[in-house]
């Protein structure tokens, strides 16, 4: 009687375990399907009731066809299928592949998982026991290692996020620190695995979702960050556009009240026949008609905000300012990065003529867009020691390094977005950019 009350009760216990794993995996494909595919509904709701149901079929699935390995791959995989096809986007032959990826992935993460369990740490006999008898362990561990590919796939083929050092430390810092603690409880606890040690194991694996999503939830606040600065940019150029015109609108207002008296002065040169006096008089009208207004104006939006904006905090500090701008085509780049290349060019050329003598404050800029190709050139003179390279970057003359000196280095990381190339020159206390993108 106390044998079968352990039995069941060890079978309630792996049923639940079970589960919380089924939901683990379902939400470890859930994250690879909506990057590759997308969904086709909003609601959270909808997406819980589809996953829902395919959760119970595989329950039925795993009770009719237990002794039917093969059936019982067949009958997960046509379900599976199912349920990507009603709850997310894409071609058939893209989902068929992804289907076949995640079974790739999971087989593999099985295999390793099997490798790490029977790696010597206990007799023989102790392992096969423990494969036997314990495998919710196992379980977990492959569950881990399948959701550490997946987010290494992710990576590769989407990119949505261009990945540093430590992005790809905390990437696998969690996973593998979840897989080496769930390895100590099989090892530490090998002929006694109970509940705790697998729920404790269970919830550890959980967290690793909790966690993906919190990085995520992270990069689109950065992201919302960037384009919300942007916003404020161009609104603060469009801002500064309005207040040029209003005032040139103000001037040929004021000009057109006075045409009378302007007639009146003109028609008085010509009949004391002061030839010399009209034509100053005259010239000096039509300059005042001409004089330019210092807008940039080249259609692209994201393109003239950045301009206008920085160029009127160049000019803010007395700056000379010599633009060459030629757009022949649409500029594909997209905003954000446009704001990324243009806006810490001319800070750091804006932060360095700041330093110099009214005379030597003299920036030129030069944007190409032609055919395939965006060629941006900046030049900008400093004072001095000669700028030090370090692996290709350049250090930044301030004194608390971990804040400061990140704009080239952003610059660097666009350009090489889009497989273009950066040249930089420091010669004679002249700084001379290059930078040449493929659209």
């Amino acid at each position: 009687m106390v044998l079968k009350y352990r039995w069941r009760r060890k079978y309630m216990e792996t049923q639940v375990l079970t589960c919380i794993m089924d939901i683990f995996f379902i939400g470890t494909q859930h994250i690879l399907y909506k990057q590759f595919l997308g969904k086709k509904y909003k609601s959270k709701l909808l997406l819980t009731a589809g996953w829902s149901m395919c959760f119970l079929f595989w329950k039925t699935g795993g009770n009719l066809f237990a002794g039917y390995k093969s059936l019982l791959y067949l009958y997960a995989w046509s379900v599976n299928f199912v349920t990507l096809c009603t709850l997310y986007r894409g071609h058939i032959k893209v989902k068929v592949i992804l289907m076949n990826c995640v079974a790739a992935l999971k087989f593999a993460a099985e295999g390793i998982a099997a490798f790490f369990l029977i790696f010597p740490a206990v007799s023989a006999r102790e392992r096969h026991l423990a494969l036997i008898l314990y495998p919710g362990v196992r379980n977990i561990i492959s569950q881990l290692f399948f959701f550490l590919f997946v987010e290494i796939v992710l990576v590769i083929f989407v990119k949505q996020i261009q990945m540093k050092s430590a992005d790809w430390f905390e990437l696998f810092l969690v996973p593998i620190g979840s897989m080496i603690i769930c390895y100590a409880i099989w090892e530490n606890t090998c002929q006694h695995i109970g509940l705790s040690q697998e729920l404790a194991a269970a919830v550890l694996a959980v967290l690793n979702l909790q966690a993906y999503y919190e990085h995520q939830k992270l990069w689109t606040y950065v992201k919302k960050d960037k384009e919300n600065e942007l916003a404020r940019q161009q609104n603060e150029s469009f801002r500064l556009q309005y207040k040029k015109f209003k005032e040139r609108w103000k001037k040929l207002c004021i000009l057109r009240h006075n045409m009378a008296n302007h007639y009146a002065l003109e028609m008085g040169y010509l009949e004391k026949g002061q030839y010399d006096m009209l034509l100053e008089y005259c010239g000096e009208r039509l300059e005042e008609i001409k004089k330019p207004i210092h807008i940039i104006n080249t259609g692209s939006i994201g393109l003239d905000s950045i301009l206008n904006y920085k160029l009127e905090t160049a000019r803010k500090y007395q700056i000379k300012v010599e633009c060459q701008i030629d757009i022949e085509k649409e500029v594909t780049v997209s905003d954000i990065d446009l704001n990324i290349l243009i806006g810490n060019l001319l800070d750091n050329a804006i932060e360095a003529l700041t330093e110099l003598e009214g005379d030597k404050r003299k920036l030129h800029l030069a944007i190409k867009a032609e055919q395939a190709t965006f060629l941006l050139k900046a030049s900008n003179p400093y004072e001095g020691y000669r700028v030090k390279k370090y692996r290709g970057n350049f250090l930044t003359n301030k004194e608390d390094k971990r804040i400061h000196g990140w704009g080239l280095k952003e610059v660097k990381r666009v350009v090489k977005k889009y497989h273009g190339k950066m040249i930089i020159h420091t010669e004679n206390g002249e700084f001379n950019v290059r930078i040449v993108i493929y659209m």
